[in-house]
Parts: structure tokens; sequence; C-alpha cells
């Protein structure tokens, strides 16, 4: 069965997120990695590791919950990332700072 772009979107953005937070990818079947369920439950590991809220557990799984839920993992990744570019800490991409203009 093809799998839509949103679903290929999905997966890979989690595991994006999961590689900078340096979390083990989980081990499955290929056709299970972009299952609703499944990345239901990669998320709500990167919630509970970044220290985001997470919703209600009778809340209802949607695409569109997801799609909510990994925009909010983006953003805070994000933020956190400019802060540190910004604060002049060591970090790996310490050189992208060299691509912002006026810092």
């Amino acid at each position: 069965m093809e799998k839509s772009h949103h679903e290929l979107y999905y997966a890979a953005a989690i595991a994006n997120a999961e590689d900078c937070k340096k979390l083990l990818l989980p081990l499955t079947d290929a056709n299970e990695t972009t299952r609703l369920p499944f990345l239901e439950d990669r998320a709500r590991t990167l919630e509970a590791t970044m220290q985001i809220t997470q919703p209600p557990a009778d809340t209802m799984t949607s695409w569109t919950g997801l799609a909510f839920r990994i925009w909010r993992l983006r953003g805070r990744m994000q933020s956190r990332g400019m802060a540190m570019i910004l604060a002049d800490d060591p970090w790996t991409a310490q050189d992208d700072k060299s691509m912002l203009p006026n810092l």
C-alpha cells in the first residue's frame, strides 16, 4: 500500500526530532513506522523528553492532532536552538550563527 506524503512527512519529522535529541530510533517493521498509533507513541516519548505537556490520555488520536504535536515539538526545538546560538553556548551547530545576520 502506498503511503501518503503526510504520513511520510510526519514520520520524517519525528525521526529528525528523535535524532536531534539523541534518542534511539525504534526498531520495527518498515510498514509500521508511518501508522498513526506508532507515531503517536514516538511523539509522546519526545514530549516527555522535552518536558512538553502531553494531551490527556483519553484524547482521540488523529492526523490533525499529530500535526499540532509535531508543530509544538519543532517550535520548542527551534526556540531552544536559537537561544543557544544567541548565548554563545558551546554547541555543535555554532557555525550556524555565521549564517544569521547582525548577531
